[in-house]
């Protein structure tokens, strides 16, 4: 295949873009996939996610200083889109501004970024960072199942059998009372669960819409400066603007720190899905969710009850299963 992107066929979790063109010096995806070392892929795995994880603990700090949650991710998207922009336009590829590209740029930052992200800068001071992070785990499952519903996926068993655990993990953790360190947490992780949800709904989204002759930078590029426009938006609507400089307190430090890390960590992201595919790239949800209970438990001194272990430990197994490569 020359010139142009392929559209996808595998649906992941939280993925940006769909897999990467194969052909070679193709310059909207900044080069020829080819196979790597294992060792290299698992280390991009490792820094996409925490790199992109950070947004569990410093979205925590900043909610705790007051900082809101729109504002939050407005610079997040900002600063993400503002490298992608400078990278695309150093490789001759940016971002198109047809009508077309226009709208797939509108949803898919507005169910990508803005919604799910927000609401998770909404909830982790009532969940902890270990729970945001755990969250990071479902998508995957309910990718599939909304692909099932639509005929994009066969039934299979393993992949069956990946979403039953999956959902298991959910309903142990905002089920039984005694589940939570403290039960009124149940509604803040029904809410909570939005965000997995619209990550699915926008795997899926991505995938029908995907323009296949635009590159993954690009298209990125758009995604993140499309979402910065809608929180813009919002907060001139609803009066919150917010800016973290002059830097008054620590929250405003996290926001500047995660704004910068944006744009290396989607660089990273897209950078793994083209070495390794989105099969792989998925497991990064991994890394977060890791990354999450760490800091919960060593920086912010949560509690884990036996019961959250095991949702987690359900997640995980169901995550495994439905990203089981198919041959």
């Amino acid at each position: 295949m020359t010139g142009g992107v392929a559209p996808p066929t595998v649906l992941h979790a939280h993925a940006m873009t769909p897999p990467p063109d194969t052909a070679a010096g193709d310059p909207a995806t900044g080069g020829r996939t080819a196979a790597v070392a294992p060792a290299r892929a698992l280390g991009l795995l490792f820094a996409t996610g925490l790199t992109l994880g950070a947004l569990v603990p410093l979205g925590r700090i900043a909610a705790g200083a007051g900082v809101p949650a729109v504002g939050y991710m407005f610079w997040f998207a900002l600063g993400g889109g503002a490298v992608s922009l400078a990278v695309a336009l150093a490789r001759g590829t940016p971002p198109p501004a047809d009508r077309r590209h226009l709208g797939y740029y509108l949803v898919a930052g507005a169910i990508s970024l803005a919604l799910p992200h927000s609401l998770l800068v909404v909830v982790l001071p009532h969940i902890g960072a270990g729970l945001g992070g755990m969250l990071y785990t479902l998508p995957p499952s309910i990718t599939y199942a909304l692909a099932l519903a639509i005929g994009l996926e066969r039934p299979r068993a393993l992949r069956l059998a990946g979403l039953a655990l999956g959902l298991a993990g959910a309903v142990v953790l905002v089920g039984p009372r005694g589940t939570l360190p403290d039960p009124a947490m149940a509604g803040w992780l029904l809410l909570a669960l939005g965000v997995p949800l619209s990550l699915a709904v926008a795997n899926i989204y991505r995938t029908v819409a995907w323009p296949g002759e635009t590159g993954p930078l690009p298209l990125a590029t758009g995604m993140l400066l499309a979402a910065a426009t809608i929180l813009f938006a919002v907060m001139a609507a609803t009066g919150s603007f917010y800016g973290p400089l002059p830097v008054r307190h620590a929250g405003d430090v996290a926001v500047l720190v995660q704004a910068v890390l944006a744009g290396p960590g989607y660089m990273l992201f897209f950078r793994l899905q083209q070495v390794a595919g989105p099969v792989y790239l998925s497991q990064f949800g991994y890394v977060m969710t890791a990354m999450g209970v760490a800091t919960g438990a060593l920086v912010f001194g949560e509690i884990f009850t036996i019961w959250m272990w095991l949702a987690l430990a359900a997640m995980a197994a169901g995550l495994a299963l439905v990203n089981r490569q198919q041959r």
